[in-house]
């Protein structure tokens, strides 16, 4: 068996919360692992779109959906679903509430253990998203607000055991939300962009028992500003996703929410609009910044002002019972999987020619 989840192109670049996935599985599974096996273990992460490989036999555990189109073999004799990483995605599939898990990464406490810091050592850190870490100087941003930077491109390991020594958690990154919990220590919502998938969070935030209550800062960079107005036009504006609510989930309207959402991203003038805007930032607008300054000291210092009055908050975590309860429907799922895998996955057929 051997596991997939998203790299960037050509290893280039890193993200914890997708990088996990090499060694978490052989932590959770132990015994063989060959990328040359036939059998795929789709693994943490949304990589249920149609950008998911095909593979002779298909194994799901925890993943989620919630960008793009969803693959088209997902129902499919040759794949074999677990479960799934919340409701929402088990809804948007077309499977029942028995296939809710969680995040895999939820585990990882498990398998990593961090000894505490003292309580006075302990740290108040923000880990922006991916994106948002590409076009923006959040290093400059956090060191005026006094609070300490996570880069989501650094060593997974590295990531995880500051996140489980932090006195409270800042997550741009879902995944610094999902890790943050893992280990008991209280998390914010903090976004600056439009283009933060709610469904993703409210999809994990539902299988645990949190509520996910995002706050809004202003993006610190010329560019970031502007690619979150492109974003309110050619994409989705997540802030009016009410029916995404943690607070009184309505799974039906959540899934016609982000079907809206995709049928707008598939709209042929909103894809045109889309790409005169990526030439036009591309050719013009990133020159333009870099002679000019992309991080403006009032923008800096405007979002360094909303981190600062955040780092005194208390944060939240998921409910301790629902939490518990997530584990375990993932240890219950693990030990199917590793039956079936003992079995050498026998009665699971190959995927049609």
């Amino acid at each position: 068996m051997h596991v997939h989840y998203w790299q960037s192109p050509e290893g280039k670049e890193g993200n914890f919360g997708d990088d996990l996935n090499a060694w978490l599985w052989r932590a959770l599974l132990p015994g063989d692992w060959d990328d040359n096996t036939d059998v795929m273990l789709a693994g943490a992460g949304t990589v249920l779109t149609h950008q998911l490989p095909a593979a002779n036999r298909l194994v799901v555990l925890g993943s989620g959906a919630g960008y793009g189109s969803l693959p088209d073999f997902i129902h499919q004799p040759h794949c074999r679903c677990y479960g799934f990483r919340g409701p929402l995605t088990a809804r948007l599939l077309g499977y029942g509430e028995d296939y809710v898990l969680a995040d895999p990464a939820i585990l990882i406490p498990d398998v990593l253990e961090v000894p505490p810091l003292p309580p006075n050592d302990r740290q108040v850190v923000f880990v922006p998203h991916l994106d948002s870490m590409r076009r923006s100087d959040w290093g400059k941003v956090c060191r005026m607000a006094g609070i300490a930077l996570v880069d989501p491109r650094d060593e997974s390991k590295q990531v995880i055991r500051q996140l489980a020594r932090a006195r409270l958690v800042l997550a741009e990154s879902m995944h610094a939300a999902i890790l943050a919990d893992a280990y008991r220590v209280p998390w914010i919502p903090v976004w600056s962009s439009r283009e933060i998938s709610r469904f993703k969070w409210n999809d994990w935030a539902l299988a645990v028992g949190a509520r996910v209550r995002p706050v809004f800062v202003h993006p610190p960079s010329r560019i970031g500003w502007l690619d979150d107005k492109m974003a309110a036009v050619a994409l989705n504006d997540n802030a009016n996703l009410a029916s995404l609510s943690t607070e009184q989930p309505d799974l039906s309207a959540a899934v016609r929410e982000l079907a809206a959402q995709q049928a707008r991203r598939r709209d042929r003038s909103i894809m045109a609009r889309r790409r005169r805007y990526l030439k036009i930032r591309r050719k013009l607008l990133l020159p333009l910044l870099n002679a000019i300054g992309n991080h403006p000291t009032g923008r800096i210092s405007r979002t360094a002002t909303q981190l600062q009055g955040l780092a005194s908050q208390q944060g939240y975590l998921s409910d301790e019972q629902q939490f518990q309860a997530a584990r375990q429907r993932l240890y219950q799922a693990l030990q199917r999987l590793a039956a079936d895998r003992q079995d050498g996955f026998n009665d699971l057929p190959k995927r049609a020619a």
